[in-house]
């Protein structure tokens, strides 16, 4: 076995000795066990929740290649140094051969001599070609060429992984793998990690993929297929502080790892959960990027059942639990 097939390999073993380390039975508040799922519905344990993220962990790593891809669409591989090119031309018999991409990005033709390849896809290669046998008088020049073997190209892993820097890859691999060659995500990471790519404009476009759905539930959507010249960085965790006051058991400051993904029904079961006094209404205030406070309403009984979906809590807010008068 390779150095780095062990190396992912270690740190698949690594995240899954992570997983083991959830508390047995997930901590519930009170509101939380009324049976609105039914009287005997069973708890959610860690034992099930490990079982479920085993083999989502697992399906991500083999179902990726047919997932739709986040950024629209299917990524096209452009030729670069190592790449190896079949190309014919039916005019002149002494090019139909395999040519290796220098470390320049160019291929040395016979009585054509150096093409700059680098960053054209195939079709845009072919016309260059052409264009070439074109200033040299050759007529209508027929061009094919194929891309046959990939070269090994880097992709940037940055943050809080175990081993951060270049990681070198063949065409395209999942996201998942490429993180297991740089060690794994370590456990101070953020809720989100950022994967960016260079557009056809020449700017870079910008995608979040959240660590828990790709990791944990190994969701195959976020396990996207990267490509030579990607960046992902992986943020380290900042602590989340915000505020609940109002009708719950135990109101004031509350303060958690970044790494944790805060919502609503989860900031309510750290504050004890509602007080006996307390109306379903509640009041998020925050602020907007220009610092204006922001009022968000939300209806705790909707949301426990389902019918609204819960809510983000981010740092700074201010969460108010309404008296009921009635």
């Amino acid at each position: 076995m390779g150095c780095s097939t062990h190396r992912r390999w270690s740190a698949m073993i690594l995240t899954m000795k992570r997983l083991q380390s959830v508390p047995e039975t997930w901590p519930r508040p009170r509101q939380l066990a009324t049976p609105h799922r039914g009287a005997n519905a069973r708890p959610f344990t860690a034992r099930m929740f490990r079982a479920c993220a085993v083999s989502w962990f697992l399906a991500g790593l083999t179902l990726f290649a047919g997932t739709a891809s986040l950024w629209g669409q299917e990524p096209v591989h452009r030729i670069g140094p190592g790449d190896r090119l079949a190309i014919q031309v039916e005019e002149l018999s002494e090019i139909n051969a395999n040519f290796m991409v220098g470390s320049d990005g160019t291929v040395d033709l016979p009585r054509v001599g150096a093409v700059v390849l680098r960053e054209q896809t195939v079709d845009q290669a072919q016309k260059s070609i052409r264009d070439r046998l074109s200033a040299i008088g050759v007529r209508n020049p027929t061009v094919r060429l194929q891309l046959i073997e990939l070269g090994s190209r880097p992709v940037s892993v940055l943050g809080a992984v175990e081993s951060p820097g270049n990681q070198m890859i063949r065409g395209s691999e999942p996201l998942f793998e490429v993180l297991l060659r740089a060690g794994g995500i370590r456990p101070e990471h953020g809720v989100e990690l950022q994967v960016s790519r260079q557009a056809a404009t020449g700017l870079r476009d910008q995608i979040s993929i959240p660590v828990i759905e790709l990791v944990q539930r190994g969701n195959p959507v976020y396990n996207i297929p990267i490509i030579p010249g990607d960046r992902i960085h992986v943020p380290e965790a900042r602590e989340l502080t915000y505020f609940i006051v109002g009708e719950v058991e135990a109101a004031g400051p509350v303060t958690v790892p970044g790494s944790q993904a805060e919502t609503l029904l989860t900031a309510i079961a750290r504050s004890g959960g509602l007080s006996n006094t307390a109306s379903n209404k509640i009041e998020i205030v925050r602020r907007d990027p220009s610092g204006k406070p922001v009022s968000i309403f939300a209806h705790y009984g909707r949301i426990l059942d389902g019918r609204e979906p819960d809510i983000q809590i981010e740092n700074g807010d201010i969460i108010t639990v309404k008296e009921s008068f009635f």
